[in-house]
């Protein structure tokens, strides 16, 4: 298993640049894209590109789970409940990286106007309020998949973001 220490410190390297300050996002789209892009370059051994201090809070056979403290953004939203999933299989690619989001209401035709060609991937089946509709846009460079959910208990509304591997 990696140290702890070692990953924290790797990653608070690739977050200041040369100028010694922290990589700031301007906006979801923003935060969106440069994970999207840098995403494939991080392993459980070297968390290589990572942007944002994930501490390892779990693990299986198969799986390191990591969390990350909260973002928040220059337009003032703020990421949540971010967790980053590592694949222990050398080459794999990130299972996910999901966050939340909190702040601001960033509607369907918003993420649309960024993401015009989405898919329904899923849908409230039995009424509860934390069941969601998601769309997702299909792979584009990265070779990653965005996922954007839309809670039930507020529908017009994003709720959270999910980059994965899988379509």
């Amino acid at each position: 298993m990696i140290n702890a220490k070692v990953i924290l410190i790797t990653v608070a390297i690739l977050l200041v640049g040369m100028t010694g300050r922290c990589l700031h996002y301007d906006d979801l789209w923003h935060f969106v894209s440069v994970l999207s892009a840098r995403l494939n370059f991080i392993s459980t051994k070297t968390m290589v590109s990572a942007l944002l201090t994930f501490r390892l809070v779990e693990s299986n056979a198969y799986v390191n789970f990591y969390r990350a403290g909260d973002r928040v953004l220059e337009d003032g939203l703020r990421i949540s409940d971010l967790e980053l999933r590592l694949s222990k299989e050398n080459g794999r690619t990130p299972l996910l990286l999901s966050f939340s989001l909190q702040g601001s209401c960033i509607t369907l035709d918003a993420v649309k106007a960024h993401y015009p060609h989405l898919t329904l991937t899923d849908y409230p089946r039995a009424g509860s309020q934390n069941e969601v509709a998601s769309y997702t846009a299909s792979a584009g460079a990265s070779g990653l998949a965005v996922t954007f959910s839309f809670a039930v208990k507020q529908p017009d509304c994003l709720s959270q973001v999910v980059i994965s591997d899988k379509q």
